[in-house]
């Protein structure tokens, strides 16, 4: 957030300090902000959403200006709008008119969709308003446009489609030339708790069997041209922030710029350290023994190319060090 707008809010300090505190959850996550901000925590919070809905939105905008054109098994080329303006991978864009796999999935998809939303607001009070508001949201939010300010010049990164969000257990990808380059199911959690290590079980268990699977997966050719389909043995990461990491980078990100401020670049960072302690751990697990051995072995395949991709982004990451 900007100065200008914590001043709106006669917040009393414009760098507060952030105080150690235990596994972030919703109610964590808003007492650290009223802690810290001194003001009703949904009004910051609806500040942050709207910045972070105007800069994805503009993101969506250039990623479909850039891959304006899929095409499909028989070299057809469409056109086609690849993101919706949240970022998410677009579900209509699979369909056969514009130049996708499918011709009824998606619906059949959509109703699972529903589904699942009614159960979550009958029995939790699930609602896209509240959805939207919920750290792990924001964090997905977050790191869609850290990564893109930092890598989309080269690489595409999307938030998977809510099918593959809700069913598969993605929420992000990052798409380089060729291939998914890897997959990110988030995690919000401080280093070392009980959370953090739920997930990175659930992670490991989703690569022991073989992977990702993304459904409303893409590819890319060397012509910019959107290849969609199916994708299988995708390996997976997970990317976690604490809720203090979490309110310091919604804070302190730079909503306007496409040149990634301090915080961001510290966030981009602390996600390549994790991102190439989790390749090596992955690397040196038998993995083998599982019942899926081909799946596992296609993933592993995936995961070297992904360590590629890495360097890749490492390379793009440096320039801006270049740039001080």
């Amino acid at each position: 957030m900007s100065k200008e707008m914590i001043e709106e809010y006669n917040c009393e300090n414009e760098k507060p300090e952030f105080k150690k505190y235990e596994p972030i959850t919703e109610e964590k996550f808003r007492k650290i902000i009223k802690s810290e901000f001194k003001i009703n925590p949904e009004k910051i919070i609806e500040l942050w959403i709207k910045r972070l809905n105007n800069s994805l939105e503009n993101i969506s905008k250039k990623t479909n200006s850039e891959y304006s054109k899929a095409i499909n098994d028989d070299g057809e080329e469409r056109d086609s709008v690849l993101l919706n303006k949240d970022g998410t991978t677009r579900m209509n864009a699979f369909n056969k008119g514009e130049a996708g796999p499918y011709r009824k999935e998606d619906k059949s998809d959509k109703e699972y969709i529903k589904y699942l939303e009614k159960e979550w607001e009958e029995k939790e009070g699930w609602s896209e308003e509240k959805k939207e508001k919920n750290f792990g949201e924001l964090w997905e939010k977050a790191k869609t446009i850290i990564l893109n300010k930092i890598i989309g010049s080269k690489f595409i990164v999307a938030r998977a489609s809510k099918y593959d969000n809700y069913k598969n257990g993605v929420d992000n990808v990052i798409v380089d030339e060729g291939n998914i380059a890897g997959a990110f199911d988030e995690v919000s959690a401080e280093e070392g708790t009980r959370k953090e290590a739920e997930k990175s079980e659930k992670v490991e268990e989703k690569n022991k069997e073989g992977g990702a699977t993304i459904k409303y997966g893409i590819t890319v050719n060397r012509e910019k041209q959107i290849i969609k389909k199916e994708v299988n043995n995708v390996p997976v990461f997970y990317l976690r922030l604490s809720g203090k990491e979490l309110v310091k980078t919604l804070n302190e990100m730079d909503y306007e710029s496409k040149e990634p401020s301090k915080v961001e670049l510290n966030v981009f960072d602390n996600l390549i350290d994790s991102l190439k302690e989790q390749l090596e751990e992955l690397k040196s697990r038998n993995l083998s023994e599982n019942e899926n051995k081909e799946g596992v072995k296609t993933m592993m395949a995936n995961a070297e190319k992904f360590e590629v991709s890495l360097g890749k982004i490492e390379k793009l990451r440096e320039k801006f060090n270049a740039n001080k």
